[in-house]
């Protein structure tokens, strides 16, 4: 299968309700490189490759996110433009 990328911006309360944790394990779970980060605006910023099918079954996930969490609005961005990412990580 082709790899793909995608670029979600998170929207919510998102941030201090351990959201990142439970994205990167999503992400582990399903296979997946890229990393997640908290942005200076409140969103959560996710990029994440792999197959399509896994990529979105993340971009669901993240519609849930985190057991505290309350996701307003994702706004996502599909690329064919790779960064090499060996793993998926929290920054």
């Amino acid at each position: 299968m082709a790899t793909e990328q995608i670029r979600l911006l998170i929207r919510g309360h998102v941030q201090g309700v351990f959201y990142r944790k439970f994205a990167a394990e999503a992400a582990n779970t399903l296979e997946l490189k890229g990393f997640v980060r908290n942005l200076a605006d409140g969103r959560v910023e996710l990029v994440a490759q792999g197959e399509k099918e896994k990529l979105l079954a993340i971009l669901q996930w993240c519609h849930e996110g985190s057991p505290q969490a309350k996701v307003e609005e994702i706004d996502s961005t599909w690329t064919t433009n790779l960064q090499p990412f060996q793993s998926f990580q929290i920054r």
